[in-house]
């Protein structure tokens, strides 16, 4: 069973030294370059000793997030969303990192992993799904 992953770049290294088969979603041009990957299920134990052993670039894997349960509805890059309550009170975002950072203030990679996993699954999408259409 494939799981995805929220990954920055050089991940395909690990995955190379590992002799992981993964497969790219959904990846950035610029800046902060998030990458989401397909692999299966087996291997994230061994991604997971790479990275505590200090061999592998970041990579995040999350069940959720402790935000609660999402109800309010916003417009992100035009497409409707059911998320969080923005601390801002914005309820329309260009984009879904702007969503992240300024409507919830989160920022570090691993809670925007996090963030992103609890977000697709309360819209019935994967977080490649996700990002594709909120993030571009």
């Amino acid at each position: 069973m494939k799981i995805e992953i929220l990954t920055k770049r050089g991940i395909k290294n690990t995955f190379d030294e590992l002799s992981i088969q993964a497969e790219r979603a959904y990846w950035r041009t610029e800046k902060p370059y998030y990458e989401v990957w397909l692999v299966e299920k087996q291997d994230l134990k061994q991604l997971e000793e790479a990275r505590y052993g200090g061999e592998c670039a970041w990579f995040g894997y999350a069940k959720g997030c402790n935000l609660g349960t999402p109800f309010e509805f916003l417009t992100i890059k035009g497409q409707f969303i059911i998320g969080w309550t923005s601390v801002d009170r914005q309820t329309e975002y260009d984009t879904l990192l702007d969503y992240f950072k300024d409507g919830l203030g989160v920022i570090e990679s691993d809670d925007v992993c996090s963030v992103a996993t609890a977000l697709a699954r309360a819209n019935g999408m994967t977080m490649t799904k996700l990002f594709k259409m909120c993030q571009g």
